[in-house]
């Protein structure tokens, strides 16, 4: 199982991996969360984790958009994170899609959006070779909106005929439900689809992404998860910040043990 940087924050690069390599993590999500800093890369090799990256991680001293919607510079950024990946050899990159104000755009018009620059990042991941994938994301509570923020989209999302896979956040599945725009129903279909690259754990109160550690021994979306075959590797994104490595540990074998003879085919019950 990995975690996220998200779920070890606020602080610097060397701290969060530190406390996490403590607890006895060897596989961690590189994600927003932790400082932007020139040396970010040299700390990275220094630990030698195997890490997967997602959304807008500083490998600098920079914090960059990564946005396919509202960014003018999605090209250079795309092609700075794959360079990056190349220089880790890490094989995929998975990233939130896009936000628009909903007063000015309609929301045909952002996917539309979407999907048209997407189709230049792919040629310059083909490139790079690196496999991408992007993030069911959720309803906000204002004009600013995400791209796959319902279940329409990215039900509509998952039959485009690209080479992208698909991130299934439960969490972002909670708001939605909770708010209306998608169903119980959708969470099973990503586990089973084809598309599936990983899935993200976390919990919140149904109303925004608070990236909340998941409480035990039962979570709302584990009586809707059926046996499925995927191999995508588990990402934890439960907020664990100042936590002792014993409090690390013993929480992140709780999630494990919730999970193991649930997720048939993915790494919950590997010991690492």
């Amino acid at each position: 199982m990995f975690v996220s940087l998200s779920a070890y924050g606020g602080t610097d690069l060397h701290t969060s991996l530190n406390a996490l390599a403590e607890a006895g993590v060897r596989q961690v999500q590189l994600s927003v969360g932790v400082r932007p800093a020139a040396n970010n890369m040299q700390v990275l090799q220094q630990f030698g984790f195997e890490y997967m990256v997602h959304s807008n991680f500083a490998m600098n001293e920079n914090q960059y958009r990564y946005d396919l919607v509202s960014s003018d510079t999605y090209l250079s950024e795309f092609e700075r994170m794959f360079q990056f990946c190349n220089t880790l050899g890490i094989p995929g990159y998975s990233f939130h899609t896009g936000q628009y104000d909903s007063r000015h755009v309609q929301p045909a018009e952002a996917y539309a959006t979407f999907v048209n620059n997407l189709k230049q990042v792919l040629e310059l991941a083909e490139r790079y070779n690196v496999k991408l994938a992007t993030e069911t994301m959720y309803p906000s509570n204002n004009s600013t909106r995400w791209v796959l923020d319902n279940e329409p989209d990215i039900l509509r999302f998952l039959a485009e005929d690209l080479p992208v896979g698909i991130v299934a956040d439960a969490a972002h599945v909670k708001i939605g439900v909770t708010k209306g725009t998608m169903t119980k129903a959708l969470l099973r279909t990503l586990l089973e689809h084809s598309k599936l690259t990983e899935i993200h754990l976390s919990d919140n109160d149904g109303l925004k992404d608070i990236h909340q550690a998941l409480s035990m021994p039962s979570e709302w979306f584990l009586p809707l998860i059926r046996q499925y075959k995927s191999r995508a590797p588990l990402v934890y994104e439960g907020r664990m910040n100042g936590w002792t490595s014993a409090e690390v540990r013993e929480h992140l074998a709780n999630v494990k043990e919730q999970l193991r003879g649930r997720l048939v085919g993915i790494q919950a019950s590997q010991s690492s």
